[in-house]
């Protein structure tokens, strides 16, 4: 569960210090076609709470908050505006601060493996009925190649069980493998080599 004081600092500080990570660090973000996301991420936009479902491919663990960097900055300061995002409960919630933190940032944590039956899923469902905003990372995993990868049930259940036809917008993400490549620790290491 959300903890909203505490969301009331973590999505500003993530969100204004990606903007200027992105404004003034060496890397610069390309837009295309991007008038559709801008008009409908306002709240304001979407007649009768209709729920905003954003899914992109995911090449970076810094996708998100790096897609959003574009945004107003009071989408930042304004955290009831800003996307919830389905995120790995075992990479995300290791531990009670990390928990704290993703939370706060408004991350469902979601058990890669179960399938589409679980609380992560029916949480998001919730908030879209909320006339909330979801972003999915369609592809479930990182993935630093150029194919995509078989896009995960869990959208069109979303879509399905919302009370309001979404508004579903997909996003295609290029180049952020570049910023930031994937690499293997110790430990993933020897997972791989037990697993050949």
């Amino acid at each position: 569960k959300q903890n909203k004081l505490l969301g009331y600092f973590v999505i500003p500080f993530v969100g204004i210090t990606t903007k200027l990570f992105v404004r003034f660090g060496i890397n610069k973000i390309h837009l295309l076609n991007w008038q559709t996301l801008e008009k409908f991420i306002e709240p304001k936009n979407r007649k009768f709470k209709q729920p905003l479902i954003t899914v992109s491919n995911h090449q970076s663990s810094i996708d998100d908050p790096l897609i959003w960097a574009f945004l107003p900055f009071h989408f930042f300061i304004n955290h009831k505006k800003m996307r919830w995002v389905l995120g790995a409960r075992e990479l995300l919630f290791t531990n009670k601060l990390n928990t704290l933190f993703f939370s706060s940032g408004k991350v469902i944590p979601i058990e890669r493996g179960l399938g589409v039956d679980q609380l992560g899923i029916d949480t998001a469902i919730d908030y879209l009925n909320k006339g909330d905003w979801i972003h999915v990372f369609s592809e479930g995993k990182i993935n630093q190649t150029s194919n995509l990868l078989r896009l995960k049930w869990g959208i069109g259940k979303l879509v399905n069980n919302s009370k309001v036809n979404p508004i579903v917008i997909p996003i295609y993400i290029s180049g952020f493998e570049k910023i930031k490549p994937l690499t293997l620790t110790n430990n993933d290491q020897q997972i791989i080599n037990q697993s050949n």
